[in-house]
């Protein structure tokens, strides 16, 4: 049985929500979002401590930088990484 490895760098970025684009508008949008606010991401790591890295959110371990950093858990995230099959 042939295995893939999913660690290593991936694209992430995150969603206001929803199931993905319903239009070829929404899909552009989406796609000049992931230009602006996408960010490589070593898998697996916690992703505050990857924004963290990122400096998107200060040091979680220091006074209420916990309570600023909510918001990383009340996005939609996207996690992104081209594979190729041998054939």
């Amino acid at each position: 049985m042939r295995s893939i490895d999913l660690s290593g760098t991936w694209q992430v970025t995150w969603n206001e929500g929803g199931h993905g684009p319903q239009s070829i508008e929404a899909y552009l949008q989406m796609i000049l979002f992931w230009i602006l606010h996408g960010y490589e991401c070593k898998v697996p790591l916690e992703l505050h401590l990857a924004m963290q890295e990122k400096g998107l959110v200060e040091d979680l371990n220091y006074g209420i930088n916990t309570l600023k950093a909510r918001w990383v858990a009340e996005k939609y995230w996207l996690y992104v990484k081209r594979f190729m099959g041998a054939g």
